[in-house]
């Protein structure tokens, strides 16, 4: 099932508003207010939704998300969902609402609101600090939980539809996108074509996301203190800048991530690194193979976090699957849940992976200890390049 993230903005309005002068008072005395003033003005949202939903019922171009999802729905010819994000403004999570139960109404095509989660705070136009500072941060926090929410391969299943909302949020939602590695789909104008944003390769240093983790962790909360006292009291190199924002309030000095540090501390949040021989097998491995591999070194993983959690040196730990046998100052791990037997040795909160084999004969499976006991002098004398791969669900 694809996932539709889908951001949300008033075209459903200006619309109704361009063939319908009657509600244009009602529409105006809303215009622009901030979501906490929802209550204060039930009577006008009431008279704009009945009115507005009249004019929109079997209207497939009501509005810019009623259009793009319908689209979309052709694009991928399978089940699919919407989940909609929108602005901190009254506006939007009506035009939200609207959007929701028209396409609930239809029963073709689920589509899922709720105002709790999915308004989100500070992602307004009238203040370009809170926009940048809290509502862009805070819709890539909202981004990367319905993400995750989709499981470990969610790069399969997960759609970024960026047709509505402020065009201010496109360059971080198109930079959020290529971080993800999904596809960002927009309606182009008028025409009613449906673009799809080119996927880039972004290179990402994720050692430094490493090498400052308990930074990050503490810029993500925010810290009262001047980047410039900040960065000489940690060592911080100047490419972590980019990631910061400098907030002077009342006189005082408060850093934090920016949106674009928050897209990539997120991002890195999800990950585990496993280090894998340059130029081996892994990089021309069959994509079906890979995907058991992954699942094989997520369970790794998720057994090597447990026994840190726990204070176990795996050293002195006696497990079947984590110390399968020794090959030297290296484990094997032997995936009981799957077919792979891989030679490892933690470093850190990461995996140095040495080598592997695919358990599909009685002939693999007497001689693979075998062959990576010849193999590993080789290999370990050579380079390793980062491999960053989704961390398991819980």
């Amino acid at each position: 099932m694809k996932r539709i993230i889908t951001t949300v903005g008033t075209s459903i309005f200006s619309n109704y508003d361009n063939e319908r002068k009657d509600m244009r008072d009602h529409l105006n005395g809303i215009k622009g207010k901030r979501h906490s003033r929802w209550q204060e003005n039930q009577e006008r949202i009431e008279e704009i939704r009945k009115a507005v939903s009249r004019w929109m019922a079997g209207n497939q171009n009501a509005s810019a998300e009623i259009s793009s999802t319908w689209k979309l729905k052709e694009q991928f010819a399978e089940n699919c969902e919407v989940h909609l994000l929108c602005s901190d403004t009254i506006e939007s999570r009506l035009a939200a609402e609207m959007v929701q139960k028209y396409f609930n109404t239809q029963g073709e095509i689920p589509v899922f609101f709720d105002p709790d989660d999915d308004v989100i705070k500070g992602l307004q136009v009238l203040d370009a600090h809170t926009f940048a500072q809290e509502g862009m941060v805070n819709l890539v926090k909202r981004f990367n939980v319905l993400a995750l929410e989709c499981g470990e391969f969610f790069t399969d299943d997960l759609v970024l539809n960026i047709t509505g909302g402020y065009k201010g949020t496109i360059p971080y939602l198109t930079l959020l996108g290529q971080v993800y590695n999904i596809p960002i789909y927009y309606l182009f104008e008028d025409t009613h074509e449906l673009l799809k944003i080119p996927q880039a390769p972004v290179d990402i240093s994720w050692g430094l996301f490493a090498k400052y983790s308990e930074l990050f962790k503490e810029l993500a909360k925010g810290v009262e203190e001047s980047w410039e006292n900040y960065k000489r009291l940690h060592a911080v190199e100047d490419d972590f800048s980019s990631c910061v924002e400098e907030i002077k309030d009342d006189g005082s000095a408060m850093i934090a991530l920016n949106a674009v540090g928050m897209i990539f501390w997120q991002r890195y949040q999800s990950f585990f690194l496993v280090y894998m021989p340059r130029g081996g097998k892994y990089w021309s491995e069959e994509k079906t193979r890979k995907k058991e591999l992954l699942q094989s070194l997520q369970r790794l993983c998720k057994k090597l976090e447990d026994l840190r959690d726990r204070g176990v040196v795996l050293e002195l730990y006696n497990d079947k699957e984590l110390s399968h046998t020794r090959i030297r100052d290296t484990f094997v791990f032997k995936d009981c849940s799957g077919r792979f037997r891989i030679q490892y040795k933690p470093e850190g909160e990461n995996l140095k992976i040495y080598n592997y084999f695919y358990i599909q004969d009685n002939s693999t499976d007497k001689l693979y200890s075998k062959w990576m006991e010849e193999q590993y002098d080789s290999l370990k004398e050579g380079k390793f390049d980062q491999v960053p791969l989704q961390k398991p669900r819980s």
